[in-house]
Parts: C-alpha cells; structure tokens; sequence
C-alpha cells in the first residue's frame, strides 16, 4: 500500500511537473470557470458546482490536485484469489499526459473477497484523501519556493461490478436495478421461467446524494433504499460527496468489451449460444 500523501510530494518534487501543475491552475483561474465549452472536467457543471459553494478550495495561491479513483478487480493467476487494484490518475496535466507514467501512481492492491474486508482496507485511504482535503499540504523542494496543495478525489472510476460493490448497491438485477434513478424493472415473462429485468420508464425520480445516504427524509424513501443494501457507500464520508451518484465513474472500456459479446451474439445467431433462433435464419430481425 502506498500513502497518497508521498507520491504526491515526489510529485510536486520535479520541477517541471510542479511548474506545470501551478500554471494551469492560474490558467483556469483567470478563465474563472465562464468557458460554455466543455474541453474537459473542470468544464463541467458538477465541478462548477463544487467550486462555487467552496466545497473545494478557492484560494488561487494553493495548488489544487484533482485525482480520479480506478477500481477495478482481477483474478490473481498464481493463487486464483480475488483481488482489488486501487490506481489513481493525476486529472491536473493534460488530457494528452494525464495518463504518462508520472500522472499515475497505484496506491493499493486489496484483497476482494469478502465486502466488509475490502472497506476494512479501503477505509485509510478515504481517510488520507479527506485528510488531504481539509489540511493543506507543504511541500518543499530544494531551493524552490514551498508549494501548499490540497488534494481531492474528484470521482471514483470502475466497471458495473466494482462501482456496485463501492455503493453497497443489489446491482442491475434488483427491481431498481438503475443506479442513477428509480425506474422499476419488469420481467418480459413472468412466471418461474422468467429471464432479464427490463427498464421502460425514460422519466423517473433521480437518486440523490441523501438517498445513497440513506439519510433521505422525504416520504418516497423513508422505507425504501431502492437496493441500497448494508449501510451507505464509505465515499459518502468525503465532504465534498454532493455530486452524489455522479462522483462514480464508469469505464468505458469495460462496458464497450461486455456490450459487444452480447451484440455479437444478437446479431450473429448462427455463433450465438444464448439468443438462438429457431426460424428461418433468414427472417431474423437483427
């Protein structure tokens, strides 16, 4: 395990990076945030947001470092054992460097088997990033001048499996099977040979942050987590968690290699074992 706290320090070491760190800064200050085009994250409305009610620091003379969480979980090959990569990715430089190997640093590899164990180990590290957050860090380096930074987890990145796990969430099979809202699904069939969970409503109540909570008062959740399970997600700690189910990811990677075996087999029944269709294969609607 590696402490935030210190790569961050090596890499505000490096004279070029930190020069580089603290003139987009005073770039982006002096835009004031007014940019209606969207080039990249700071662009957005949630980092607005976050911006404009102080929930991140606005002092232009401390450098802000902005990180973003991947989570992902693998199959260790030597003893077939469930483990859990925690990487974060500098979101400061440029997109065209962001992911150079001085952008990036692997705080953790965690044991995931058990949900309660894994949030046992991910809970420092929370812990650090809000300590991060609240206290300004000095960094001194040579014969520079020092440079205070505050650091913050701006959003959590991973596949559907590890962002469920991260929200304490049932997953897409539970009746409110959406993560970002609270559409009910409904089973094609019906019966004991029903299959899939499909979502029809285009229109329904967004989840808020309160609600991820389970600190929801209004009386559509006072009995009803909507598949929260097991007490509310440990980034609900973060102080500045507003953005509610906007602060986690989803990697698109993950999501386009999934998404395509199933079209494939969709498309091409003649390869697929698990849509066959059993007409003419001339007919098939795909």
């Amino acid at each position: 395990m590696t402490f935030i706290t210190e790569k961050i320090v090596e890499m505000l070491s490096s004279n070029d990076i930190r020069e580089n760190l603290m003139q987009m800064q005073r770039d982006r200050c002096a835009a004031n945030n007014d940019n209606d085009s969207y080039g990249d994250i700071y662009d957005g409305e949630l980092f607005k947001a976050l911006y404009s009610s102080q929930l991140i620091n606005n002092d232009p003379h401390i450098l802000n470092i902005y990180l973003k969480l991947d989570v992902d979980g693998f199959t260790c090959s030597a003893s077939r054992s469930s483990m859990v990569m925690i990487h974060a990715v500098v979101l400061n430089l440029d997109s065209a460097e962001r992911y150079a190997r001085h952008a990036t640093f692997q705080i953790a590899v965690l044991p995931g088997k058990s949900k309660a164990d894994f949030e046992s180990f991910l809970r420092p590290i929370v812990d650090e990033i809000i300590l991060l957050s609240e206290k300004t860090l000095l960094v001194q380096s040579g014969n520079s001048e020092p440079v205070r930074c505050k650091v913050y987890a701006l959003f959590v990145n991973g596949d559907g499996v590890e962002i469920n796990r991260l929200l304490r969430y049932s997953g897409h099979t539970h009746k409110y099977g959406c993560r970002f809202c609270l559409t009910p699904g409904s089973h094609r069939i019906d019966g004991p040979k029903r299959t899939g969970m499909y979502f029809q409503i285009r229109n329904a109540t967004l989840r808020t942050s309160d609600s991820l909570l389970l600190k929801e008062q209004s009386p559509m959740f006072a009995n009803n987590s909507y598949g929260i399970k097991e007490g509310p997600t440990i980034f609900g700690l973060l102080p500045y968690f507003s953005s509610g189910i906007y602060h986690f990811g989803f990697d698109e990677l993950h999501g386009i290699s999934n998404l395509a075996k199933l079209l494939f087999d969709m498309v091409s029944s003649l390869y697929s074992t698990h849509f066959k269709y059993h007409a003419n294969e001339s007919d098939y609607p795909f």
